[in-house]
């Protein structure tokens, strides 16, 4: 993943609700460009901090509530988050970007 589809990506969850981000940024120049390639550079360094906050989750994937049934044990349902399944898999790819590119393209078509 580029550094701006990444930007898309961060710009696109601030619409859904997402703000943590903000709080990386110092005060940011008066020039918009200047600024613009501030925080794209920011939010790359902290690319990890972005993808893998609760908040960001949220945003991209809803707080949408599912149910799950577990057979194994018993015959009972339980609750959990969509937004939480998506982060607890992206933690565990070697390459979390291409889920989140993928994802992202899925969510805006």
């Amino acid at each position: 993943m580029d550094r701006e589809l990444f930007y898309e990506i961060v710009l696109f969850a601030e619409k859904r609700g997402y703000k943590d981000h903000l709080a990386m940024l110092p005060v940011m120049p008066l020039c918009e460009t200047s600024a613009t390639l501030l925080e794209k550079k920011i939010f790359w360094q902290r690319w990890y901090e972005i993808i893998f906050n609760h908040d960001f989750g949220k945003a991209i994937w809803g707080e949408e509530l599912s149910v799950l049934k577990n057979e194994q044990f018993c015959d009972c349902y339980y609750p959990y988050y969509i937004w939480k399944e998506h982060l607890q898999h992206l933690v565990l790819l070697k390459l979390p970007f291409e889920y989140l590119e993928k994802e992202y393209k899925r969510i805006k078509s």
